[in-house]
């Protein structure tokens, strides 16, 4: 890990393991406020990938409006706040790892493909 990515991981991740539980009040207004143009109902059945996931709320989020797959990488150690605050959700998928590690995510039928710098 560059030392860069490692200072992130370390400054975001700690945020997100105590902050990761409080959510807003208004997060589903506020996320769709983010993306305008879409709807709850434009996620149904869609894949999602959901970068620097954090403690992984908008991946519940996501996955409520009835997502078929949300894919959440976050470098941090964060994820694993997550992925416990996510048990509930068969339909997300976490990973830690740095975004230069994961340049390609390809799906093949059920299974994917993760290539990242050489």
């Amino acid at each position: 890990m560059l030392y860069v990515e490692e200072k992130t991981s370390d400054s975001f991740g700690c945020a997100w393991k105590h902050y990761g539980r409080q959510l807003s009040n208004n997060l589903n207004t506020e996320f769709l406020s983010l993306v305008r143009l879409w709807k709850e109902s434009d996620f149904k059945d869609k894949v999602v990938l959901d970068v620097g996931c954090g403690a992984g709320r908008l991946s519940r989020l996501v996955a409520s409006y009835g997502a078929k797959c949300v894919v959440s990488v976050d470098l941090s150690g964060a994820v694993d706040e997550a992925l416990e605050l996510s048990r509930d959700y068969s339909n997300i998928h976490f990973l830690q790892a740095s975004l230069l590690d994961v340049m390609v995510l390809q799906r093949n039928g059920n299974s994917w493909k993760l290539t990242g710098r050489k």
